[in-house]
């Protein structure tokens, strides 16, 4: 038993820090709106350091730490079996592998983003009347785009298949792109405009192959 003076039990004689964390991550898988309010504001700020520093700058445009951090409290709420915690720490690489599946997913869901907005700039679709709306042939027309720009990666020779990954996936700046392939600035950008080039005629041949230009 120990006395607590600050945080929760404050001024009381309670369990071990750690054993009231423990009924507090019970009853908040249980819904308790009390519990789950103690423990976010136990557990937020060691798990906020944690995100900021695996999310790096380009997932930190693509969603806010704190967005991600409420994602993965509502995993904790939710974890009504998880392995048996003796210290905060435990919890903690618990909760931490859980954040880092979620960034795992962003980063997932960010690349597929990227990939389909480079796509639908070397590829557009539109619908029969003009427009961009989404519509089931156009999701199935634009997945077709993103596989056909997968397989024209695939076919570039490996300097220009890195350069378009470095700058049009990975979105990386020009001064990073250099750094990262040794080369100056105007090579780089130089052999980015004939990657981009390249790729765009092999969508294009594609395009017109058999039973696209009406003349297969």
């Amino acid at each position: 038993m120990t006395i607590r003076g600050t945080g929760f039990g404050k001024g009381r004689v309670v369990r071990s820090d750690f054993d009231e964390a423990a009924d507090l991550l019970s009853r908040a898988a249980r819904g308790d709106p009390e519990a789950r309010r103690l423990v976010v504001e136990r557990f937020q700020d060691r798990l906020l350091k944690r995100i900021r520093r695996q999310l790096g700058p380009a997932l930190r445009d693509f969603t806010e730490s704190a967005d991600c951090l409420q994602d993965v409290f509502l995993e904790i709420f939710k974890e009504r079996s998880h392995p048996p915690f003796q210290t905060e720490e435990d919890f903690l690489r618990w909760a931490s592998r859980l954040l880092e599946n979620r960034i795992r997913d962003l980063a997932r869901r960010r690349k597929l983003r990227v990939f389909e907005a480079l796509a639908s700039s070397l590829v557009l679709r539109r619908s029969p009347d003009g427009s961009s709306q989404a519509t089931p042939s156009s999701v199935a027309a634009r997945n077709e785009d993103v596989e056909r720009l997968r397989d024209a990666l695939r076919a570039l020779p490996p300097e220009y298949r890195l350069v378009i990954e470095l700058r049009d996936l990975d979105l990386l700046d020009y001064k990073t792109i250099v750094s990262r392939m040794d080369r100056s600035a105007d090579a780089v950008q130089m052999l980015h405009a004939r990657a981009l080039a390249r790729l765009s005629s092999l969508l294009g041949a594609r395009d017109a192959g058999p039973g696209r230009n009406g003349n297969g």
